[in-house]
């Protein structure tokens, strides 16, 4: 499903500014529309998804908000500079971050 125009950079913008409430709202739009598997596929141009920018800005609320969207292979993608969000969560000492539930 295509996103609607603009919802995965309102969903990077709240990501980026720790904003866990608009990112919750956010989520809950896509839900209700069905586009969360394509929000959740959405990187930005360094590759980067909403998953890894939330692990460098070190905010585990918006964190736990969406590592349910992502399976283990969607949750270590890589970026450009060849991080995922799991190696950016630890690199920042963001250690709470990293528990993934058993598969």
């Amino acid at each position: 499903m295509d996103l609607p125009p603009l919802s995965h950079q309102a969903l990077f913008g709240a990501v980026r500014s720790a904003d866990a409430a608009a990112v919750g709202r956010l989520l809950a739009d896509a839900e209700a529309s069905g586009s969360t598997p394509a929000l959740a596929a959405a990187v930005t141009d360094a590759g980067e998804t909403a998953l890894y920018v939330a692990a460098e800005a070190g905010s585990e609320e918006v964190v736990r908000l969406l590592i349910p969207l992502y399976d283990f292979e969607a949750a270590t993608m890589r970026s450009r500079l060849d991080l995922d969000a799991l190696h950016v969560a630890a690199k920042q000492g963001h250690t709470g971050e990293l528990y993934l539930p058993p598969i």
